[in-house]
């Protein structure tokens, strides 16, 4: 449980599920204001869920990449990671190789 949180500020999401981090819940916390340095894998997020975590998410403030309540489908999960990474290999992403 990550309950009544104020996360700002941080290069990267404000809170992150990442790796094994399933069946929890993250709730009423702020989150606004971070993600300053557009680093993969959160990007621009101040909230991240990396599918196909089982986390429920509700009442929190700030960017995100999952819809409220974050119940994913095995399809929708998929299309949001191939949408993070294509935002960043394409011009100008995080990790885009640049060609001089």
């Amino acid at each position: 449980m990550i309950r009544g949180n104020r996360v700002r500020e941080n290069g990267r999401a404000g809170i992150a599920a990442v790796g094994l981090a399933s069946g929890n819940t993250i709730d009423g916390n702020d989150a606004r204001g971070n993600a300053l340095l557009n680093i993969a894998p959160s990007l621009l997020f101040d909230l991240f869920d990396a599918p196909p975590l089982d986390n429920t998410w509700q009442n929190n403030q700030g960017s995100f990449n999952f819809a409220s309540g974050s119940s994913l489908t095995i399809a929708q999960a998929q299309s949001q990671v191939k949408s993070v990474l294509s935002e960043a290999f394409t011009a100008g992403g995080c990790l885009a190789q640049e060609r001089y």
